[in-house]
């Protein structure tokens, strides 16, 4: 344990023993807030334009091939 307690204290070595239950609750921690950061990295990506047009056109074939209900 004191082989982790070394790295997450700057180099320096620690007095007590670390809880390895602890410590696995830090990780499982960090490794969440981790992911939570990664997809909100993801979600800041530019989605840029439809340079094809393709998604214009499918959205125009649904259109002309829906039809309208008139509300009564």
């Amino acid at each position: 344990m004191r082989d982790r307690s070394f790295a997450q204290h700057g180099g320096q070595v620690g007095e007590q023993e670390e809880d390895p239950e602890a410590f696995a609750q830090m990780i499982h921690r960090k490794q969440k807030e981790i992911e939570r950061l990664e997809a909100q990295l993801v979600s800041r990506l530019p989605k840029g334009r439809d340079l094809t047009g393709e998604e214009f056109l499918e959205t125009l074939a649904t259109a002309t091939t829906t039809q309208c209900v008139e509300a009564a």
